[in-house]
């Protein structure tokens, strides 16, 4: 998996988007499900959610058919969920919900479900940076440390994932961790 597809993943299953509400633990189960390779009780969990509307459950099933994981490998099934993911975040983004303006950065910089726009994502995450979301220094220090849309800097990189640990961000840990490894 390449390093921006896993930050985007790391980041979805770390991260629930109010974008809509559903029940977190039916989510946090199919994620958990999910990473026991549990493929059909993850899918069973989230597709009704994500047949329901909820992004988080869309992206999932994205990455179900990105994968392959428990159905057959299917990238214009993959990009069908990631694209009405990313749809009904950009909806809650643009009515001011910071935590929906992440994942609107996450998808542009990957062109998961869009088309790959490193300079709006940039406009997005930096939105919500403005508007007080924790997660955004996380998601902009992986900007950093691939050189998406700003020169590549390791060091500000681990800066923005130290001040979103120090904030209490769980992905800014998770990243931390990661890159302090290697």
């Amino acid at each position: 998996m390449s390093s921006l597809l896993s930050a985007v993943v790391i980041g979805a299953m770390l991260h629930t988007s109010a974008a809509t509400p559903v029940p977190a633990e039916q989510i946090n189960e199919g994620v958990s499900a999910f990473e026991m390779q549990e493929y059909d009780k993850a899918i069973a969990l989230i597709k009704p959610l994500a047949e329901q509307g909820d992004p988080e459950a869309q992206y999932f099933m994205g990455t179900f058919y990105w994968y392959g994981s428990g159905v057959t490998r299917s990238s214009p099934i993959a990009q069908k969920w990631f694209s009405k993911a990313y749809a009904t975040w950009l909806a809650a983004a643009e009515q001011g919900d910071t935590s929906a303006m992440v994942e609107v950065s996450r998808m542009l910089n990957s062109g998961l479900g869009v088309k790959r726009d490193v300079d709006a994502a940039l406009e997005w995450v930096r939105k919500a940076l403005k508007n007080g979301e924790v997660e955004a220094h996380a998601v902009l220090g992986d900007m950093y440390m691939e050189g998406d849309s700003v020169e590549k800097d390791k060091e500000e990189a681990m800066k923005l994932y130290k001040k979103a640990a120090d904030l209490g961000d769980p992905y800014g840990v998770a990243m931390q961790a990661r890159y302090r490894e290697q």
